[in-house]
């Protein structure tokens, strides 16, 4: 299995919201609290590390290229805060590991 580490700015995580499945079956559905979406959006905003999430590419008709294997509780907040909550602010990058279905 190859895997890939690559960091992608939230603003490109953002605009490549179509293209990605943060709850493919095997996932749960959304759960986290308003304030642990808070904690994250401050622990971006203060450029701590928080964790990688993982991805699979995948290549579906419907256009979505990649599946969420790991975070997508942080994936989640970052589409729906992250652009709103940089505004003008360089946006720090998050950790994304690809791995191709095999």
């Amino acid at each position: 299995m190859k895997m890939s580490k690559k960091p992608l700015p939230i603003s490109t995580i953002c605009s490549w919201q179509k293209r990605i499945d943060p709850t493919p079956d095997y996932q749960r559905p959304p759960a986290w609290t308003r304030k642990q979406k808070q904690l994250l959006i401050d622990s971006i905003l203060r450029e701590y590390d928080i964790p990688k999430m993982y991805w699979r590419s995948i290549n579906r008709d419907d256009g979505v290229k990649f599946e969420v294997i790991d975070g997508q509780q942080r994936l989640r907040t970052a589409l729906l805060h992250g652009s709103s909550v940089g505004l003008s602010l360089p946006l720090p990058v998050l950790q994304v590991k690809r791995r191709p279905r095999t």
